[in-house]
């Protein structure tokens, strides 16, 4: 009885040294509570007014799952593909949620209702292969519709409480607290590492109508006259997109999106 009193003695006495030798460590760092915001989605489109890029990044490419590759050209918020720029109805929020070491979580959640959107079809190399990349500004390709679509977009990001800055770009470092302003979408693309941006997840979704181009037309180049003639073949389509893309530690967007990362990059003309 006595021995096995004195190990329960033993054991205690263990057991008090162990959880009180991380109290000081504890106390000496009080935890930080999770903030989590709403913000309206204009605090996102300020600084990304294409919602997801600008006019020469904010470009898809996919596959049809036939044998078909397509590049997709979603238009800005405000109309600049169109002859008259007008604003398109658009809605959405983003949750802020600031993290426990002081970081932020950004959650971007985009509606836009019938935007204006063109699909081209993709140049191919020599072995067959999609072409995906700068090359393509060669060559346009032919133009296989116009249209307009509904689409979903959400970009998920964490920025850190602190960046080191752009020198080239006159960006100095800086800290971000809850309410901060959210970075320029070129920031995203260009410099996530110098801005302290992480990127989680991107995903697209939409859907909508388009009219189909006569075969091998082509927009003018500039300074060309527009041709004459009808454009169209009179034909109708619909159109469906669904983009998606998990990112880890030091991952980045790469252009256009849906050519290298993504694990669906879909677009079909029914």
């Amino acid at each position: 009885m006595k021995s096995s009193r004195k190990t329960q003695l033993l054991t205690v006495a263990i057991v008090g040294i162990f959880v009180f030798s991380f109290l000081p460590a504890a106390q000496g760092k009080p935890s930080r509570k999770t903030e989590v915001n709403i913000r309206p989605i204009d605090d996102w489109v300020q600084n990304s007014p294409f919602g997801i890029g600008v006019p020469w990044e904010c470009t898809y490419v996919g596959d049809d799952g036939k044998g078909s590759n397509y590049w997709a050209w979603p238009d800005s918020l405000f109309g600049v593909f169109q002859l008259e720029p007008t604003e398109y109805e658009y809605s959405g929020r983003v949750k802020e949620k600031v993290l426990r070491d002081g970081s932020i979580e950004i959650t971007v959640k985009l509606f836009v209702k019938d935007i204006y959107i063109e699909i081209y079809d993709a140049l191919y190399d020599g072995s067959g292969n999609p072409i995906w990349g700068q090359q393509y500004f060669g060559d346009m390709g032919d133009i296989l519709l116009f249209g307009y679509i509904d689409y979903f977009f959400q970009l998920k990001f964490t920025l850190d409480a602190e960046y080191e800055g752009y020198a080239p770009w006159e960006i100095d470092p800086g800290t971000r607290e809850a309410g901060c302003m959210l970075p320029y979408f070129d920031a995203i693309f260009y410099i996530p590492e110098q801005m302290g941006i992480h990127l989680k997840s991107l995903m697209l979704i939409g859907s909508g109508d388009g009219y189909t181009f006569e075969p091998g037309w082509r927009w003018p180049a500039p300074g060309e006259p527009f041709p004459e003639g009808p454009f169209t073949d009179g034909g109708t389509a619909k159109i469906f997109l669904l983009q998606h893309a998990t990112f880890g530690p030091g991952d980045s967007l790469l252009w256009p999106f849906g050519s290298s990362g993504f694990s669906t990059n879909t677009i079909r003309i029914h």
